[in-house]
């Protein structure tokens, strides 16, 4: 923060050799360790090992559903299941 004001903020810690907020989830199918409506802003890098999204499918949206699934990594490859 710029030095403004701290009183709209729900969750503030400021650690020196830490983490500053940590969430872990044990049941992934049913909770979030974290869950964010709204915009968000990291004033640093985001690491991620990998991740997942779905979307409809192009030719059938009403019934099928395309899954993705990535794992970051500096080599580029492409592997269709």
């Amino acid at each position: 923060m710029d030095g403004g004001s701290y009183d709209d903020i729900g969750v503030l810690d400021h650690s020196t050799n830490g983490i500053g907020v940590c969430g872990e989830v044990f049941d992934r199918d049913i909770c979030y360790a974290a869950y964010l409506a709204g915009r968000v802003h990291i004033a640093c890098d985001l690491e991620k090992p990998g991740g997942s999204f779905e979307i409809d499918h192009l030719l059938d949206p009403a019934n099928k559903y395309l899954h993705h699934y990535f794992v970051e990594s500096p080599d580029m490859k492409n592997v269709m299941v």
